[in-house]
C-alpha cells in the first residue's frame, strides 16, 4: 500500500513526505481524516479506522497521542477514558494492568473488541503505507516522541502536529530532521509560522475550521505549504487539506461533549 503516490512517488524519507505534501505536488485538495474518521464499528483513534480511511483514500490519518501512569504512549484524545473507551478515570493514571483490559468504544459509543492502541502499533502502520498525522498531547516528550518514530523506521511516513509557533520551534530545536504542520490562523500568526518553518520541513500549516481566506491560503502557497482545515462550508482552496471527522458516504457522527475539547484540536 502507497499513499500519496499521485502526490509524489515514495515517501521513505522525510524529505520525499515534505515533497509529497507540497501545494504544488499532486491532487489540489488532500484529505485528512479526523482520528481516523470514526463510525460505528469503527473506534476513534482505533487501529481499524486509522486503516480503513487509509484504504479508503485519505491522504493523510490524524491520531492523537497521549502518556499513561505506566509510561506507554498510547492513541488517545481525551484527558480520561470514559468517552472512548470502556474505562474511567484519567488515563496518566492508567496501569498496564487496566491498560490491557481496555475497550475501545466505536463511533457510536458502542462497545468494540478493539484494545487501546500504542503509539508503537500505529507506527507499524506506517511503516505499511499509512501517512499519520500525529497531534502529541501534553506529557508527551518532543525527544521521546521523535525517537519513537526514527527508531519504528517511520519517518517518511509521519507528520508532527505543532500546537503553536513557539512548539513549532521547540520540536524544530529537538528534532529539525522530522516533517511538521505548523499553525496559521491568521496572516499576523502565519508571518511567524513562516519565519519559525525557516530551515524546517514544514508543508502544512492549521488555519481553522472551514476554508481558509483567500490571501492566507495564497501566503502558505508561496511558502511551500498547504493550508490545513476543518471541514465546513465553501470550496476548499488549492494546495490544501480539508480534515473530515467522516468518510465519503457516511453518517456525520454525534457532537462529543464540550469538555475536554480544544475549540479546533
Amino acid at each position: 500500500m502507497l499513499l500519496l503516490a499521485g502526490c509524489a512517488g515514495r515517501t521513505d524519507t522525510p524529505a520525499a513526505l515534505s515533497r509529497a505534501l507540497a501545494p504544488g505536488a499532486g491532487p489540489a485538495v488532500l484529505v485528512s481524516a479526523h482520528r481516523g474518521a470514526p463510525a460505528p464499528g469503527r473506534a476513534e483513534n482505533g487501529l481499524c479506522a486509522l486503516w480503513t480511511a487509509a484504504r479508503r483514500g485519505a491522504d493523510l490519518v490524524e491520531c492523537d497521542v497521549r502518556r499513561t501512569g505506566d509510561g506507554e504512549l498510547v492513541l488517545l484524545h481525551d484527558e480520561d477514558l470514559e468517552r472512548t473507551t470502556t474505562g474511567r478515570g484519567p488515563v496518566a493514571a492508567l496501569t498496564r494492568a487496566r491498560r490491557l483490559a481496555l475497550r475501545l468504544k466505536d463511533g457510536a459509543g458502542g462497545p468494540t473488541g478493539e484494545p487501546l492502541p500504542r503509539l508503537d502499533d500505529a507506527l507499524g502502520l506506517a511503516r505499511r503505507g499509512v501517512v499519520l498525522a500525529l497531534d502529541p498531547k501534553p506529557g508527551v516528550g518532543r525527544a521521546e516522541l521523535a525517537d519513537r518514530i526514527r527508531r519504528a523506521g517511520a519517518a517518511g511516513r509521519v507528520v508532527i502536529l505543532a500546537d503553536d509557533v513557539a512548539d513549532l520551534a521547540a520540536w524544530g530545536a529537538v528534532a529539525p530532521d522530522l516533517v511538521y504542520s505548523g499553525t496559521a490562523r491568521d496572516l499576523a500568526e502565519a508571518r511567524r509560522w513562516a519565519a519559525a518553518a525557516r530551515g524546517l520541513r514544514c508543508p502544512l500549516a492549521f488555519t481553522g475550521r472551514g476554508p481558509p481566506a483567500p490571501e492566507l491560503a495564497a501566503f502558505l502557497r508561496a511558502h511551500g505549504a498547504r493550508a490545513v482545515f476543518l471541514d465546513g462550508p465553501g470550496p476548499a482552496p488549492r494546495g490544501s487539506v480539508r480534515v473530515v471527522d467522516r468518510l465519503p458516504g457516511e453518517a456525520a457522527r454525534a457532537p462529543e461533549p464540550a469538555r475536554g475539547r480544544p475549540a479546533l484540536r
